[in-house]
């Protein structure tokens, strides 16, 4: 017997993929939606090529989260011309997260196509609309994208605010893994601006947090690549 769909769905929106991949796939047939949390799931893993089909096959069952995803594992293959295709095509019949969630990926797209001000445009746009929802998890994501694109081109007073929100709420929300990676961002920035001097406590928050439990999930949704 199938569980129910709280069971699957809190695995997956608490971020135990594994646990979420391992519960679906013990069904014998999947529904749209179920084949779409399991794709998700694979594709947060890291697992590319399983996560392909189910988000193929979700996406044409009529799911919208596994259209954008679709969309976002276009990009983590490399497609960008394609990634970028299919989101500007979907993003009309789309609204609420949905609808920020396929505009954030579209400025990542740029960002990874050297389209700089487009990049920052949608991320924008995708980061006042997650503001209005009241996301504060989704912003801080939004954020960790945006303090990537300017500190490439050099801005460091905007990417050290960026970092620094990023982590209020990481912290804030107890999401260590992203925790993790914006600590260590805002401690290179830190090096590579000579402001040795300022990195003590941070250094301290993610030695901290390294030794302690961490969960071993990759989430690749905040990879450029």
């Amino acid at each position: 017997m199938k569980p129910v769909v709280a069971d699957y769905e809190q695995l997956f929106y608490t971020g135990k993929y594994d646990e979420a991949v391992s519960t679906i796939s013990a069904m014998s047939t999947l529904s749209a939606r179920e084949a779409a949390v399991l794709g998700i799931s694979l594709l947060r893993l890291g697992d590319l090529t399983e996560a392909e089909s189910q988000l193929d096959a979700a996406m044409h069952l009529g799911d919208q989260e596994a259209s954008v995803e679709y969309g976002n594992w276009l990009r983590a293959v490399g497609r960008l011309e394609d990634a970028a295709s299919h989101l500007t095509q979907i993003l009309p019949g789309l609204n609420g997260e949905l609808e920020y969630r396929a505009t954030r990926w579209i400025g990542v797209i740029y960002f990874q196509s050297g389209k700089i001000k487009e990049a920052i445009r949608h991320l924008e746009t995708s980061r006042r609309g997650y503001n209005l929802l009241k996301d504060r998890l989704n912003e801080a994501k939004v954020c960790q994208n945006l303090s990537a694109i300017y500190n490439d081109i050099g801005d460091v007073k905007k990417t050290s605010i960026l970092l620094e929100s990023a982590i209020s709420i990481f912290r804030s929300l107890s999401y260590k893994n992203l925790l993790i990676q914006s600590l260590y961002n805002l401690i290179l920035l830190k090096i590579t601006t000579s402001k040795i001097s300022d990195i003590g406590d941070v250094t301290k928050e993610l030695e901290d947090l390294i030794t302690g439990e961490v969960s071993h999930t990759l989430d690749v949704e905040n990879c450029f690549a």
